[in-house]
C-alpha cells in the first residue's frame, strides 16, 4: 500500500533503481516540459522556477504543515534550480513563496547558501582548468570533453564537472555550451548543456537527452556517438543563423557575419536600418565590435535578436 513521489522527472527512465510495481500509487510533481505520463497523479507546471516552488505552492494552498527541516530543503532547491534567482523563469511568485517561507519558519538562509557553495579546493583548481581548456566555435558554442585521465588527475567525479556549467554562463563569447566528462561508472558519456538564447533541449532529445528549454543533459555511448564530434551538437545549436535564414532571407546573411565576426560597417549599417524598418528591433552600434576579420555582433545582442526575432515572426 506504499506511496511512490517522483519530484523534478519529466519521464519514467530518469527514475534510478525503482520498481513501480512495489507501489499501489504513484505521484509526480515537475516543472520539465512534459514527455510521458508515468504516475497516477501528476502535477506539471512549466512556468515554476522548480519543483520546490510547486511543493511550496501545494503546502501553503492545502492543510499540511510546513516545517523549519523542510523548508531548509525546498529553499536550497529552489535557490540552486534558478541560480540564485538569475535564471529567466524566476517570477515574481517565486519571491512571494520565498518571502513566505523565511517570514514563517524564520530559517537561517544565510548560512544555507554557504553549505550550499562552498567546494573544496581541487575543485576551484578543476573550474580553472574547464576556464583555460574550453574551445569555442565561430557560432557561440562552448564545449570541453573531460576525459577519465582528466578527472583523475584533479580528482573529480563526473557528477563534479556537470555541477559546473552554470560557471560558464557569463562569457561573452559564448552563448551556448556544454561540458562532456566520461562515467566509468555508468560506462558514458556525461552531457551537460546550458544556453542564454538557442533551444537546447531539442538538441539534446536527438542524443536521448532533454530538460529545459536553455538547461539540458545528454548521455552518450563515448564521444563519436551517432556519428558527433561535439561539432555536431554545435552545428545543431547554431539556431541563430539557420533558423533564420529560413523565414527571414533578406538579413539573415548580414546575422550571420555579425555572429561571425566578419562584418563591414556597411553590412552593420544595413543591419541595423533593416532591423527598424522591417522588423522594429533597435539594434544600436556598440552591439558590435572589432575583430582582425571584421565587425562582430556581441553573443548577448545576437541571443536577444534571436529571440525576438523568433517569436514574433518565426
Amino acid at each position: 500500500n506504499a506511496l511512490l513521489i517522483v519530484t523534478d522527472t519529466p519521464d519514467k527512465r530518469r527514475v534510478d533503481s525503482v520498481n513501480f510495481a512495489l507501489f499501489k500509487e504513484s505521484i509526480k510533481i515537475d516543472h520539465h516540459p512534459f514527455i510521458e505520463k508515468f504516475c497516477d497523479l501528476e502535477y506539471i507546471d512549466e512556468k515554476a522556477s522548480s519543483a520546490s516552488q510547486m511543493i511550496m505552492e501545494i503546502v501553503y494552498n492545502t492543510k499540511l504543515k510546513m516545517s523549519a527541516k523542510a523548508a531548509e530543503k525546498l529553499y536550497i532547491g529552489l535557490v540552486a534550480d534558478t541560480g540564485r534567482f538569475l535564471f529567466h523563469y524566476t517570477t515574481p511568485k517565486t519571491f512571494d513563496l520565498v518571502s513566505k517561507l523565511i517570514k514563517d519558519t524564520k530559517i537561517d538562509f544565510t548560512n544555507l547558501y554557504t553549505n550550499l557553495y562552498i567546494r573544496p579546493l581541487k575543485e576551484i583548481v578543476f573550474l580553472s582548468y574547464i576556464y583555460s581548456h574550453i574551445n569555442v566555435t565561430e557560432n557561440g558554442f562552448g564545449y570541453l570533453k573531460i576525459t577519465e585521465d582528466i578527472l583523475n588527475e584533479y580528482n573529480v567525479d563526473p557528477a563534479t564537472a556537470g555541477n559546473m556549467v552554470n560557471e560558464l554562463n557569463y562569457i561573452e563569447e559564448i552563448v551556448a555550451w556544454g561540458l562532456f566528462s566520461v562515467d566509468k561508472a555508468n560506462n558514458n558519456i556525461r552531457g551537460t548543456l546550458r544556453s542564454r538564447g538557442p533551444i537546447v533541449n531539442e538538441v539534446a532529445s536527438n542524443y536521448g537527452g532533454g530538460g529545459h528549454a536553455m538547461a539540458s543533459g545528454v548521455k552518450l555511448e563515448n564521444f563519436d556517438a551517432a556519428g558527433i564530434d561535439l561539432t555536431g551538437i554545435s552545428n545543431g545549436l547554431s539556431m541563430m543563423a539557420d533558423s533564420i535564414q529560413s523565414y527571414l532571407e533578406s538579413i539573415a546573411d548580414l546575422i550571420s557575419k555579425g555572429i561571425k565576426g566578419s562584418m563591414t560597417y556597411a553590412d552593420r549599417d544595413s543591419l541595423i536600418s533593416a532591423l527598424k524598418n522591417e522588423y522594429n528591433y533597435d539594434l544600436g552600434t556598440d552591439a558590435f565590435k572589432q575583430t582582425e576579420e571584421g565587425l562582430k555582433l556581441s553573443a548577448d545582442e545576437a541571443s536577444r535578436l534571436y529571440n525576438y526575432l523568433k517569436q514574433e515572426y518565426l
